[in-house]
C-alpha cells in the first residue's frame, strides 16, 4: 500500500471485481482521454477479470487509487523498452466528478517513488 495524503493505491481485493467493473463501465468518459489514439472496446466481465482486475490483484503493474477509502481508478506502468530501462506510467481517474481536483497528479507522486525504489529504471515517461 502507497500513501500521500488522503489517497492510498493499494491492490484490489477478490470481493470488489464487480464493484470496480461497474465503475470502469458505468460512465466511459474516461475512454475519450485514456490515449485515445488506441480504440477502446469495453470488456466483458470475464475478459475484466482476466485482464485488468488479475493484474490489480497482483498489485504487481498496476494498483488501485482510492481516496478516502473510496476506489476511482488506477495507476499502471508498462515498460517501453526495457533494453534502455525505459518505463511508461499511467493514470486513470474512471469516475469524472474526481476529475480536476488533482488527484491523478498526487497519486503519480507515490507511484513514480514506488517504481523508482523498486526497478532497475533509468527514464519514467508519462504520455498524454
Amino acid at each position: 500500500m502507497l500513501k500521500h495524503e488522503n489517497i492510498v493505491l493499494r491492490k484490489t481485493r477478490s470481493t470488489e471485481l464487480d464493484p470496480f467493473y461497474n465503475l470502469l463501465t458505468f460512465d466511459e468518459e474516461w475512454t475519450k482521454f485514456n490515449g485515445p489514439y488506441f480504440p477502446y472496446k469495453t470488456p466483458t466481465s470475464e475478459e475484466f477479470a482476466v485482464g485488468t482486475f488479475n493484474r490489480l490483484l497482483s498489485g504487481k503493474d498496476m494498483l488501485l487509487i482510492t481516496v478516502d477509502e473510496k476506489p476511482i481508478g488506477s495507476v499502471s506502468y508498462y515498460w517501453e523498452n526495457e533494453t534502455t530501462r525505459w518505463l511508461e506510467v499511467g493514470v486513470i481517474i474512471y469516475n469524472s466528478s474526481y476529475w480536476c481536483k488533482g488527484i491523478g497528479r498526487r497519486a503519480l507522486i507515490p507511484w513514480i517513488n514506488h517504481l523508482f525504489a523498486t526497478l532497475e529504471i533509468k527514464r519514467i515517461g508519462l504520455t498524454t
